[in-house]
């Protein structure tokens, strides 16, 4: 009969510590798994490494009272490439990683690639963390069309289309504030739909059904890739050369705070600095006790959907002084209308 849930770690809380010390598997675990979770954070909460230990499977917590995490980490910069909440259920922590499988599970198993597997008994991967991104990926794996990266809270996300990879602001609506293809580092090849993006020693890519490069964005040879959606909405790419214990990072998208949805308040006039950004309010604009900017002559702004005079909107918008104006979305497409530009979102 097929299981109707997923493989779950279960590390059994232990009241006293056991004798010994408990056992870091390699390459794989068979069966079912339990261990005193006291024997284990005393590893740094690893419990079973690849075969050459460059990933371990670790879990952890920020302090003895907050929630637990299953982790996946490459070990030689302790860097966290796949994270999974961890939920203390019935004495038990439970690590569910998903909700329905063919068939039951009988070994989990971690790759030196960093890839993380359930399989059968017939030694048939069931599930893969490859497949099942959160906010970053590894070299060899595969972000597929219509897939994403995703920050915890859902706030950002890169995505990948048919022509092109883009990174969204999901809180405005999924807001475009960025993408491969405009990017002047970026090269594109040839016109062909866009089948999924990976990573290599060479570069970051987007490639078609038969694995030829549509774009590609050529960065400085390294022994591993890691491409991360940052809580800011920043997406980074990190090489590792193997040589010591520090990922160097090759590639940071945008490349200026100031193309970052909330790099400044509201109206405030964004310049990018060496780090971050510096906002002030435009002139004619003082500083709002709320935060962001307001008219400095005490006038109140309202928003576009008041403006409206028998059923037509009219609005005006406020100078900002020289040199200073709106915009709604930088990456917006143009269409024209009797020699009127209009933006359209």
């Amino acid at each position: 009969m097929a299981s109707s849930f997923l493989f779950h770690l279960l590390l059994v809380v232990a009241v006293i510590r056991l004798a010994g010390s408990a056992t870091v598997y390699s390459d794989v675990i068979l069966g079912n798994f339990s261990a005193s979770s006291v024997n284990y954070l005393e590893k740094g909460g690893v419990f079973l490494e690849s075969i050459s230990a460059t990933f371990s499977a670790v879990l952890s917590s920020a302090a003895p009272q907050s929630p637990f995490v299953f982790s996946v980490v490459h070990s030689p910069t302790s860097t966290v490439v796949c994270r999974r909440a961890v939920h203390l259920l019935q004495q038990r922590f439970r690590a569910t990683v998903h909700s329905r499988l063919p068939g039951p599970v009988v070994a989990l198993r971690l790759l030196d690639s960093g890839n993380l597997l359930l399989l059968d008994a017939a030694n048939n991967s069931m599930w893969q963390s490859f497949e099942h991104p959160t906010d970053t990926l590894l070299s060899s794996q595969r972000l597929p069309n219509g897939a994403s990266l995703s920050t915890p809270a859902g706030d950002y996300r890169l995505l990948v289309t048919d022509s092109d990879a883009v990174l969204l602001w999901s809180a405005a609506g999924d807001q475009q504030f960025w993408r491969l293809s405009s990017d002047p580092r970026s090269v594109t090849d040839f016109s062909a739909p866009v089948a999924y993006m990976a990573g290599n020693d060479s570069g970051l890519y987007l490639f078609s059904a038969e694995d030829k490069a549509v774009i590609e964005l050529v960065l400085p040879p390294t022994k591993l890739r890691v491409m991360r959606l940052d809580l800011d909405g920043h997406f980074r790419i990190l090489g590792y050369s193997g040589n010591n214990s520090v990922l160097a990072q090759s590639l940071v998208a945008p490349v200026g705070y100031c193309d970052l949805p909330l790099s400044c308040d509201e109206l405030e006039v964004c310049i990018t600095q060496t780090q971050g950004a510096n906002c002030n309010c435009p002139k004619s604009f003082a500083a709002a006790s709320s935060g962001g900017c307001t008219p400095a002559d005490g006038s109140a702004l309202v928003p576009p959907s008041s403006c409206v005079t028998n059923g037509s909107q009219e609005i005006s918008y406020r100078s900002l002084g020289s040199g200073t104006g709106y915009f709604a979305n930088k990456f917006a497409n143009l269409a024209t209308s009797g020699g009127v530009f209009l933006l359209l979102p």
